[in-house]
């Protein structure tokens, strides 16, 4: 037996990779921001498009100790309801 799905879920992640948690979060805000505009241009309603995390965390050399630049992630879910 088959069930027709109601809706679905995308999820749509970035990640950026750079040498100040400023620049690193500075650079997710307008790259997560394209995402968000480029969706709305698509006809999704803001409401569907919230962000499911957002993280800058240090990235380490490989001795474990060294701080040598910082990573920044976030996502987007995207509730489609026509499928």
């Amino acid at each position: 037996m088959e069930i027709p799905a109601d809706y679905a879920v995308l999820t749509i992640g970035v990640q950026i990779h750079d040498s100040t948690p400023t620049l690193a979060s500075t650079a997710m805000d307008a790259r997560i921001g394209e995402v968000i505009d480029a969706l709305l241009a698509l006809g999704f309603p803001a409401e569907s498009l919230p962000t499911s995390h957002y993280h800058v965390t240090p990235r380490r050399a490989r001795d474990g100790v060294r701080i040598v630049g910082y990573d920044a992630s976030s996502s987007v879910r995207v509730t489609i309801w026509e499928l």
